[in-house]
C-alpha cells in the first residue's frame, strides 16, 4: 500500500476507486460501505442508464442501433463494437460520461443535504478518460497478472482474447501507482485487502471492526 501526501478522511471527501479489469474495485467499494462510507458505482449507474427509459438509452440507441434491444442496450454487443473501433469508443464516451457526471453531481448534492460522510465512487476508467470529476482522493486497486486473469476468466462470456483486448485499452499499474494517492493490492486475500482499507481509514488496523475471511475478491 502506497501512501502519498494526501490524507483520507471519513467526512467531507469524494474518493475515487479505480483499477484494471479484475483488480477488485467492487470488493473495495463494498469494504468502504461496511465501514460506513456512502458508495456510488459507475458500472451500476451505467447499467441502469442502458435500460429502456434510462437516461442514456435513447442517445446510445440512436448512435448504435445494432446494439439495441427493445428493452435495453446490449452491453456485450456494445463492448465488442467499441473495443474494435476507437472512433466508436470516443463516440460512446462523449454520450455516457456527461450523463454519468451529472448524475454523480446530483447524487452528491442530495447526500450533502443530510450527511457529510465521505462518498466513495467506483470509476473503472478514471485514468483512461479525460473527463474531470474533481475527486479529492484517488485510490487504485492493483493485482498480479496471474490472479487478475484467473478472476476475469470466471466471468460469463469472457475469453483470453477478450481479456487481452480490454487490458490493451487500459492504462498500466505503474501509471496508476504514480498517479494515485493510495494503492491497494488485492492479490493476497479479502482479509488482507480489508485490512489495508482499515489502515487507510483509521490510521491503524482495528481488530474489533468488521472482518472478511480469506477468499477471492
Amino acid at each position: 500500500m502506497l501512501k502519498m501526501k494526501k490524507q483520507l478522511n471519513k467526512y467531507g471527501q469524494i474518493i475515487a476507486i479505480t483499477g484494471g479489469i479484475g483488480a477488485g474495485k467492487s470488493f473495495i467499494l463494498r469494504c468502504f460501505r461496511r465501514l460506513g462510507f456512502v458508495i456510488y458505482s459507475f458500472d451500476q449507474i451505467i447499467a441502469d442508464m442502458y435500460k429502456k427509459g434510462g437516461s442514456a438509452y435513447q442517445a446510445v440507441a440512436a448512435a448504435f442501433p445494432e446494439c439495441t434491444t427493445p428493452d435495453m442496450i446490449d452491453k456485450q454487443l456494445l463492448a465488442k463494437k467499441v473495443f474494435s473501433n476507437k472512433d466508436d469508443l470516443i463516440k460512446l464516451e462523449s454520450i455516457v460520461h456527461p450523463i454519468v457526471r451529472e448524475d454523480l453531481y446530483k447524487f452528491v448534492k442530495q447526500i450533502r443535504k443530510h450527511s457529510k460522510t465521505s462518498i466513495v465512487v467506483e470509476v473503472p476508467l478514471l485514468f483512461e478518460t479525460a473527463h474531470p470529476y474533481g475527486f479529492d482522493i484517488t485510490i487504485s486497486a492493483i493485482v498480479n497478472k496471474e490472479t487478475q486473469l484467473n478472476r476475469v476468466l470466471q466471468r460469463k462470456n469472457m475469453t483470453i482474447d477478450k481479456f487481452n483486448a480490454i487490458v490493451e485499452r487500459q492504462t498500466t499499474d505503474n501509471y496508476r501507482i504514480n498517479n494515485s494517492d493510495f494503492i491497494i493490492d488485492t492479490g493476497v486475500s479479502m482479509a488482507h485487502t480489508f485490512k489495508q482499507i482499515k489502515i487507510l481509514v483509521y490510521g491503524r488496523y482495528k481488530r474489533n471492526s468488521t472482518r472478511y475471511g480469506n477468499h477471492r475478491p
